[in-house]
């Protein structure tokens, strides 16, 4: 992965928009694969609530790129949250209205599923703060709404989640044609509550991909 231009603006209200693109490629190879990215940061609001607006538009190059799907395969990768081990009340919940807690190495209701939004709600053992990470999938994002790979194994301790538009088959990026990911991160204080995410993806989802 190389970058190959790289801009960040920020703004006196904390907010901020990153561009970056990157090429993919072998060692000394002809480029594969050419990202660009946005990523617009919001001004957090007084309960410190704030969000990653995060699109990137894939180019392959030459020739047709398979992006291998499965988990072995990698195809879990890609935008995804590890959760910090110094948490604990871990909650997770999906726009489809499932719930899990942890109890074996994956979140048996969510894992492998398919849904618009994923939330991650902890507390901080230092503190006792409740606060909350979520990942909402743009309806023009590629292969919506995607699958999910989704860990929270507490024995290890090992929190994650991830939305896998590869997790279940492979793709073919044909040579010059392009696919696009959207995505907003909307972290929080508090749990996060399925009226509310619902509330955010919607109004992320009339935004213009």
């Amino acid at each position: 992965t190389e970058v190959v231009h790289a801009k960040v603006v920020t703004n006196k209200d904390y907010s901020a928009t990153i561009l970056l693109t990157l090429t993919y490629h072998t060692p000394d190879g002809p480029i594969l694969l050419t990202e660009d990215r946005t990523i617009n940061v919001s001004t957090p609001d007084r309960d410190g609530r704030y969000r990653i607006d995060w699109r990137s538009t894939f180019t392959a190059g030459n020739l047709d790129v398979v992006l291998q799907g499965g988990t072995a395969g990698g195809g879990y990768a890609g935008m995804s949250v590890r959760i910090s081990q110094t948490t604990g009340d871990w909650r997770l919940i999906d726009s489809e209205g499932r719930v899990d807690l942890p109890g074996g190495p994956v979140a048996k209701n969510t894992h492998g599923q398919k849904a618009r939004w994923m939330d991650f709600s902890v507390v901080d053992t230092a503190t006792g703060e409740t606060g909350g990470i979520a990942i909402l999938q743009h309806p023009l994002s590629f292969r919506y709404p995607t699958h999910w790979h989704n860990v929270m194994d507490d024995k290890f301790p090992f929190g994650y989640f991830s939305p896998a538009p590869l997790w279940a088959e492979p793709y073919t990026l044909e040579a010059g044609k392009t696919l696009k990911v959207g995505y907003r991160v909307v972290v929080h204080p508090g749990r996060g509550s399925k009226d509310q995410l619902d509330a955010e993806w919607t109004a992320f989802s009339e935004s213009k991909e």
